[in-house]
């Protein structure tokens, strides 16, 4: 017996530790799911509907577990290093989370009818860092989702002083035309958010994944809550990634008029103009977008918008700024780097080009920059490594063989430079082509890079590479830095012009591409559904206007 009691003593003193440990260690160390279990129990009567009830219920439970699993996001170390404040949070929360409703159930007493809402959300460790990084980057999104946390609280507060008042009429028996209305009005505009909310859910990797239904959920927002300016901005979002540029302005306008502070509206617009070409009118929204949210993604596109006015020096302004509000971006450092090589400054845009290359070393484009950085300083040899990196990322990098090719040449390997210009002028290089045929020269390699097709337009009868070892010497190509100019929605300039692409198995799809590296290719179809492709196994060839 007394063996029987000491042991139960040493049982619970070793239960009593663990938990007390327990409390001290982190959230990551009870496992990397933690489940957010949440009931809000919302009694109703008098001038307020069950209707009213649930949809408010429903809005303050999901709340209030996002409130609950923002904690996990605070401890993370990518927050703790970023200047995110307590609405921030939220909005975090609600942007890489999902509040999902497991039950709602009616109950009533002797006192009250009134309905059990009970919210779950799933908080997954192992990815929930990397989320909240990419949502950080994104700081239009962001405010997008905190100006729908600020309009949700507004509404949920109004709800509570109507129910205070709905409670002291109906402890004497009354009710009101004008408070049933008023507690209509703020269910409807919290069905507005949960729609405004949804459209978000469509929203990955600085875009919607399905532009048509984010503006289908979108309408019914504003068709609930017309004065809703969040829902105006992110329609225009919607209407900018399907080309609709006039549109999406229309829908900016709106949710300034509506908003004027609305920083993201304006950042938006700002784009929407800069892709049609309107460059000033997108600088002027842009500083009015820094004036008031001073991200450095702001002053990335703003410099952008200045490149493509050739007006370098203030390009180099704003992207250095970017870089000293976040000097991790690889992006930022190339872009530079492209306005010190369009200067002339060769040595700062070879140092830019090391500092992106440092951060992201699978960019082709850089090493193609750099290689053209060394060839303006007369370092061929050194360019032509930089140019056999960059086509080893990118086996079908026309320009890159192009330079190489003018790079071998000028250093009397004919050879080599005219089988280069010959696979460039294959890929579709222009420049190449019409050095090649004023000289005779097919430009059909005897094997191509991967599976590109051979472009055979107008092509001459073979001569001798021997007849033509001068020539290659005298090919001058226009380095494709100089005509880059980094576009505003940051997508790549060598995929204007291409229209779609040719799959191995023959099939062809037309739209826009979104991004291209050596493994993938994404690709927004007309009807705007966003398809990935394996690059070397799936893809045979681009297709160009």
């Amino acid at each position: 017996m007394i063996i029987e009691q000491k042991l139960e003593v040493f049982v619970r003193t070793i239960i009593a530790i663990f938990l007390t440990l327990s409390l001290l260690l982190p959230v990551s160390a009870f496992g990397e799911i933690q489940t957010i279990t949440h009931t809000v129990k919302q009694p109703f009567g008098g001038s307020q509907s069950a209707d009213d009830a649930r949809i408010s219920a429903v809005a303050k439970a999901k709340r209030e577990a996002l409130e609950r699993a923002g904690t996990y996001i605070e401890s993370l170390t990518v927050v703790k290093n970023s200047q995110v404040d307590k609405d921030e949070i939220l909005a975090l929360a609600a942007g890489v989370l999902k509040a999902e409703v497991v039950s709602q159930e009616n109950y009533h007493t002797k006192d009250a009818f009134g309905i059990d809402v009970v919210v779950k959300v799933v908080v997954d460790m192992s990815v929930l860092e990397g989320r909240v990084k990419k949502l950080l980057q994104d700081r239009a999104h962001l405010e997008q989702l905190n100006q729908a946390r600020k309009k949700e609280k507004e509404l949920l507060d109004k709800v509570a002083k109507l129910e205070e008042e709905n409670r002291k009429l109906t402890a004497i028996n009354q009710s009101t035309q004008k408070l049933k209305e008023e507690f209509q009005q703020a269910s409807q505009g919290l069905t507005a958010i949960d729609w405004v909310n949804k459209a978000g859910a469509l929203w990955r990797d600085g875009k919607y994944t399905d532009p048509p239904k984010a503006i289908e959920y979108l309408n019914e927002a504003i068709r609930l809550k017309p004065d809703l300016a969040t829902a105006f901005g992110g329609r225009g979002a919607a209407y900018q990634a399907l080309g609709q540029y006039q549109q999406a302005i229309k829908d900016y306008d709106e949710a300034i008029r509506l908003k004027p502070d609305y920083a993201a509206a304006y950042g938006y617009r700002g784009i929407a103009y800069a892709e049609l070409g309107q460059y000033q009118q997108a600088i002027k929204d842009y500083d009015e977008a820094i004036r008031l949210a001073p991200h450095e993604s702001a002053y990335v596109i703003r410099g952008s918008a200045y490149f493509a006015l050739e007006q370098y020096h203030r390009a180099i302004e704003d992207f250095s700024e970017a870089i000293r509000l976040k000097p991790d971006d690889a992006l930022t450092y190339s872009i530079r780097g492209k306005a010190y090589y369009n200067l002339g400054q060769y040595q700062r845009a070879i140092k830019d080009c090391d500092k992106s290359i440092g951060l992201n070393p699978k960019d082709a484009e850089i090493y193609y920059l750099r290689g053209d950085s060394y060839g303006a300083l007369g370092n061929k040899k050194r360019a032509i490594k930089d140019y056999d990196k960059a086509i080893k990322l990118n086996p079908r990098y026309a320009d890159a063989y192009s330079q190489r090719g003018a790079a071998y040449g000028s250093l009397g390997n004919i050879k080599q430079g005219i089988k280069d210009l010959r696979t460039a002028a294959s890929l579709g290089h222009k420049e190449a082509q019409d050095f090649l045929r004023e000289r005779g020269i097919n430009w059909t390699p005897e094997k191509l890079p991967s599976t590109a097709s051979p472009d055979k337009s107008r092509q001459q009868p073979v001569k001798t590479i021997e007849n033509s070892m001068d020539a290659v010497q005298q090919y001058k190509p226009t380095p494709a830095a100089k005509a880059t100019v980094p576009s505003i929605l940051q997508l790549d300039q060598r995929y204007r012009g291409i229209k779609g692409i040719v799959l191995t198995n023959g099939n062809v799809i037309e739209g826009q591409i979104l991004s291209w590296n050596p493994d993938t290719v994404k690709i927004r179809t007309k009807e705007g559904k966003v398809l990935s492709y394996d690059f070397k196994k799936e893809v045979q060839r681009f297709i160009t206007e």
